[in-house]
């Protein structure tokens, strides 16, 4: 089922009703986060927004193979790099289920401790920033705009 739809009138996403799986793929992102960063952008805000969006996009996916391949390296420091950039990325398109994620990984790192517990939040980790990507594919696919139901 299509995640993007928005909701009328204030121009923010919200999943389908029927959707358990919507709703999942939504809580990935607090779309406030990116409403916000609109609005202090002005008149360029929904441009810079969409670029933004865009350049997580092509940016995430590589900062997760990174720390993937990292952790099978039992490189501690790539590993933590990886965790803090995508970390800070998340937070500024508000995925912040996954920057909480990232939070414990660079926390993993620091400690060097790339043990099984730490597979499981990457495991974890991994499945969020799809959710994230389904989202943010929504929201560019829209142009970051509500759709007319």
């Amino acid at each position: 089922m299509s995640v993007d739809v928005l909701s009328q009138g204030n121009g923010r996403f919200v999943p389908p009703e029927n959707s358990r799986e919507g709703e999942r793929k939504m809580e990935a992102i607090n779309f406030a986060v990116l409403d916000a960063f609109c609005e202090m952008m002005g008149d360029d805000g929904l441009d810079t927004v969409l670029e933004l969006v865009n350049l997580y996009r092509e940016d995430s996916p590589e900062q997760m193979r990174t720390m993937r391949e990292a952790f099978a390296q039992s490189d501690v420091e790539a590993f933590r790099r990886a965790a803090h950039s995508l970390k800070s990325s998340s937070a500024s398109v508000g995925a912040e289920s996954l920057q909480a994620l990232c939070q414990q990984l660079e926390e993993k790192g620091q400690q060097a401790n790339l043990g099984a517990d730490c597979e499981n939040l990457l495991v974890q980790a991994e499945g969020t920033l799809a959710d994230v990507e389904t989202a943010l594919a929504s929201f560019v696919a829209q142009g970051g705009k509500p759709v007319q139901a």
